[in-house]
């Protein structure tokens, strides 16, 4: 069917009076049909454009007519998009584009970070000479994986994939405590605030304290030296491990903030200017309208980078920007307005700990509005995980040094 494409064929209708005859005909003088089949009107059959000449021969001899139904085939696309062909090119070169951008990372995504954000992790990379813009055949997924959980000791587990022109990061942090997961070098687990302990589970080490205990910032949880003794209680020997556990204390927070009753409140003159800058490779082109001069004006921006589907994003970035004029009013927040930021602010903070896994058990956090300010005060008492690593040698060496 190859060949009968690049050649063209036609699908035709013939109808006669001699339809056997015709049939014979064209079989008997190596005439290429195929698929015949009776129909209503006629018999209907594909042949070569070359065997169409042929066939109207044979078709005067017969006394009967052939109609065209249908045409299939490259000659007939050509002449079909004959004056279109800039088109065609556009289209391909397109094709071309696409398929070159492809070849390199055009978007950066970071997914599960809380506690660091996408441009400190961004700048961290490119201070590593990984950025937007790298080919992707030199980007090394277990190379990036292994930079960020070196950087970054609160970050447990790291993944990061290239799909189409997108290198993405997925990460998991250990919001309660600096934890390693992998290290090379033995540590013991310290506690690393004031609290009284409410659970303990040890994975590896000797646990060195008990729940209902009162422990002491600094205080051993889990000891990494795990010694082996005889009978006799003597030590004969001595391993160290990674020490790892599950400890979790009751701490108290305390809480202190305050702010003024009085702000200054943003009053619009409906006066504006308009800005939309495209980014190109790099390269800006900055378009604006007619330019009004603002004394004092707030600033607006929206960053749209198109995509062609879900990850194969462009390396164009497009913001819009808007300039918005305003005027300066004193103002005093009414003592039910102080309290209620007073009380967003709580929430704000409770909603943080919370993200983190910190258990909440008393609130005893209070609001004093009074005549030029709001004060927030008291403390929250939660359970939360605790511990630090502290390396075994590095203590050992403080030791030898006292």
């Amino acid at each position: 069917m190859i060949s009968e494409y690049v050649n063209g064929y036609v699908y035709i209708c013939y109808t006669g009076t001699d339809e056997t005859r015709f049939i014979n005909l064209c079989n008997n003088n190596g005439i290429d049909i195929w698929n015949v089949n009776k129909g209503d009107t006629g018999i209907y059959l594909y042949a070569t454009i070359n065997s169409l000449y042929q066939m109207k021969k044979i078709c005067r001899k017969c006394g009967g007519r052939l109609k065209i139904q249908k045409k299939t085939g490259l000659p007939f696309l050509l002449r079909k998009y004959s004056g279109k062909a800039g088109y065609l090119v556009g289209f391909f070169v397109y094709l071309g584009l696409l398929y070159v951008m492809s070849l390199y990372v055009w978007n950066i995504s970071f997914d599960g970070n809380f506690s660091h954000t996408d441009y400190e992790i961004t700048g961290f990379l490119k201070t590593e000479n990984i950025k937007s813009g790298d080919r992707v055949k030199t980007l090394d997924c277990d190379k990036i994986e292994f930079l960020l959980r070196q950087k970054y000791s609160d970050v447990t587990w790291v993944s990061a994939e290239i799909k189409g022109t997108k290198l993405i990061i997925h990460m998991m942090e250990n919001y309660d405590k600096n934890i390693a997961v992998a290290e090379d070098k033995p540590y013991n687990l310290v506690s690393d605030v004031d609290g009284r302990i409410a659970s303990v589970v040890t994975r590896a080490g000797v646990c060195m304290i008990s729940p209902g205990e009162d422990v002491k910032k600094g205080q051993m949880l889990i000891s990494g030296t795990v010694n082996y003794t005889d009978d006799s209680k003597n030590i004969i020997s001595s391993e160290y491990v990674n020490s790892d556990g599950d400890i979790y204390a009751y701490v108290i927070i305390p809480v202190s903030d305050s702010f003024s009753l009085d702000y200054d409140r943003k009053i619009f003159t409906g006066r504006e200017n308009k800005m939309i800058q495209i980014c190109v490779l790099g390269k800006k082109i900055t378009m604006t309208g007619f330019y009004k001069k603002l004394e004092r004006f707030e600033t607006l921006k929206d960053y749209t980078t198109p995509e062609i589907t879900k990850n194969y994003t462009l390396p164009v970035n497009i913001i819009k920007a808007k300039y918005r004029e305003y005027k300066i009013k004193k103002e005093k927040y009414t003592p039910t307005e102080a309290k209620k930021i007073a009380e967003n602010k709580i929430d704000a903070l409770i909603n943080k700990l919370q993200e983190k896994g910190i258990q909440i058990i008393e609130n005893n956090v209070t609001i004093d509005v009074r005549e030029n300010e709001c004060v927030i005060g008291g403390d929250m008492l939660v359970i939360q995980k605790i511990g630090q690593i502290e390396y075994i040698e590095e203590k050992e060496n403080n030791n030898e040094c006292n």
